[in-house]
């Protein structure tokens, strides 16, 4: 008797640990966080900058 896979985030029957609907959605969000967190970075490096030039 073979248990039926699924998906491990949504549940659904799938032949992977996680289907490629969530792959793709996490993969998604991923990218985005990462994204934010440059331009977070970007801004915060060009703050920082000007404050040592005035001084």
């Amino acid at each position: 008797m073979s248990k039926e896979k699924k998906c491990t985030v949504c549940g659904k029957p799938s032949p992977d640990f996680i289907c490629e609907s969530c792959q793709s959605n996490i993969q998604a969000e991923a990218v985005g966080r990462k994204s934010k967190m440059e331009k977070q970075v970007k801004v915060g490096g060009s703050i920082a900058d000007k404050r040592s030039k005035q001084e």
